[in-house]
């Protein structure tokens, strides 16, 4: 994920670099590509978070059930 994240942002640094735009087009661009970005990270994280409390819920019932059988 970190990877995907600073290959976007060197990407979009180099596109800016060398595009043939004027100031104002290309500060629309990057604000559409700071956005875009943005959103990715939040769907990122929430993914990411779905899966942490996936694996909690299972761990914990995993916990109750052996300490059941132990009791």
């Amino acid at each position: 994920m970190t990877g995907l994240l600073a290959g976007t942002m060197i990407g979009a640094g180099l596109g800016l670099l060398f595009a043939p735009k004027s100031g104002s087009d290309t500060r629309h661009d990057l604000s559409e590509r700071a956005n875009e970005l943005g959103k990715t990270a939040a769907e990122g994280y929430r993914k990411a978070n779905e899966t942490v409390t996936g694996l909690a819920d299972k761990a914990r019932r995993a916990y109750g059930d052996v300490r059941d059988t132990q009791a």
